[in-house]
């Protein structure tokens, strides 16, 4: 059944208008709702109270920031919309923050000027920026094509609850299995009280986690980086024809390159994609539950130690395919083939282990401030889960030891284990 989700637009208002209504007019091209203080109208219930609600029911969480501190909150000491992202992440609702960038061109009405306003607003930024991932901005057009990216991105990785039509949804249907489960779950309830009578059993889960398959990386060095200044000088309408692509998509490409900014951000590119060329493993993990109860609400982090490099299995495209910023379109981008630089490739999934078919998936992943997260509603006992959404590579060789913290809702506490990569240079 096909979800649409509810996205929740957070940012000062008067500075910020014509941001935030690019920003909802692109998550409805997505055909999402999107919800903020445009909508709220005039309540005689508390605003703030309101404002929760409306988070709570939100999948998401948009937050764009500019120059302007906003409305601060009344002996707090903070803005509507600091309190607004402390409140999402309170609530465990994805965050996706949207930076304005310093250099950004702003008229000075919707700049601070008092010192003390900007310094709460660095504060503000400071901790938004702490342990997630964030975009940056200049323009609404651009902020526009970062949210649609990043949303799609997120609902792909980590997906939520969202709404469904109710003419999908068979609601007689659903009450007969609902009672149905009611009554199995009572009767194995009161099976399991019997059994704890007869053998004294405590039962509980026991979560490991294991690679499926031990790592040894193979490293080189990684490939040359070309000139890519005097490289697209020499592209020619035969290359298109050679590598199958429009000649059009050779000339805009011709037209982009010699832009210093769209240079500087395609080399960034192909030296994290060298680097990976020159020897990547896939770290698929296990995750099994060897006890005697199933285990809920299962978190997984993943500390990655100095000198790994962790990726998601959405970023091999980039093995494949390199993208060009549109100069003219900021926040868009166009693919071409890698070989278009001349670069070799390899299979984005050459040593798939297909035994993990066989398993159940994991419900959502991500990588934030150097750790893995892995996220698993439930693993019934003697049975696993598996996550094949990452990869590895490194630039030195060595033994690197991965910490794992697991918790489900089962758990007093974490229980803390561990994985062994080895990375060894070839050559």
């Amino acid at each position: 059944m096909e979800k649409k989700y509810q996205i929740f637009i957070s940012s000062t208002f008067k500075d910020l208008k014509t941001a935030r209504l690019k920003v909802r007019d692109a998550i409805l091209s997505m055909y999402h709702f999107p919800v903020g203080m445009e909508m709220f109208g005039a309540l005689d219930e508390d605003q703030w109270e309101v404002i929760k609600r409306d988070i709570d029911a939100s999948d998401y969480y948009v937050l764009i920031i500019g120059k302007m501190f906003g409305s601060e909150v009344p002996g707090e000491g903070i803005s509507y919309t600091q309190k607004e992202f402390r409140y999402a992440v309170e609530q465990g609702i994805p965050v996706l923050a949207f930076l304005m960038k310093d250099d950004a061109d702003v008229a000075k009405t919707f700049q601070e000027t008092d010192k003390d306003r900007i310094k709460k607003l660095n504060v503000f930024r400071k901790e938004v920026e702490t342990g997630r991932t964030v975009s940056y901005w200049s323009n609404p057009d651009e902020l526009a094509g970062q949210v649609v990216s990043s949303l799609s991105r997120q609902i792909y990785r980590k997906p939520r609850p969202g709404w469904i039509r109710v003419s999908e949804f068979n609601i007689e249907k659903s009450h007969a299995e609902l009672l149905e489960l009611t009554d199995k779950v009572r009767a194995l309830e009161e099976e399991n009280e019997e059994l704890k009578k007869i053998t004294g059993e405590i039962r509980e889960p026991k979560l490991s986690v294991k690679l499926y398959q031990p790592i040894k990386l193979r490293i080189k060095d990684p490939e040359p980086i070309p000139d890519l200044k005097e490289w697209y000088r020499k592209l020619t309408k035969e290359d298109a024809e050679r590598l199958g692509i429009a000649k059009s998509a050779i000339m805009r490409f011709n037209r982009q390159l010699p832009d210093t900014d769209v240079i500087d951000e395609l080399e960034k590119d192909i030296i994290v994609r060298s680097h990976i060329m020159a020897g990547f493993s896939w770290l698929d993990i296990v995750i099994l539950n060897n006890g005697t109860l199933r285990a809920t609400d299962i978190s997984i982090e993943v500390e990655i130690p100095e000198g790994l490099e962790v990726y998601e299995s959405i970023d091999m495209e980039m093995l494949t395919q390199i993208s060009i910023p549109n100069h003219k379109r900021p926040g868009e981008k166009s693919s071409y083939p890698a070989e278009l630089l001349g670069l070799k490739h390899r299979s984005d999934r050459e040593d798939f282990p297909e035994k993990l078919i066989s398993l159940e998936s994991i419900n959502g992943w991500d990588i934030i401030d150097n750790k893995m997260e892995i996220s698993i509603d439930e693993i019934r006992h003697y049975s696993a889960r598996r996550c094949t959404e990452f990869f590895v590579t490194s630039v030195k060789p060595g033994i690197y030891v991965l910490e794992c913290a697991i918790m489900c809702a089962e758990y007093k506490e974490p229980d803390y284990q561990e994985i062994i990569v080895e990375v060894v240079k070839e050559g």
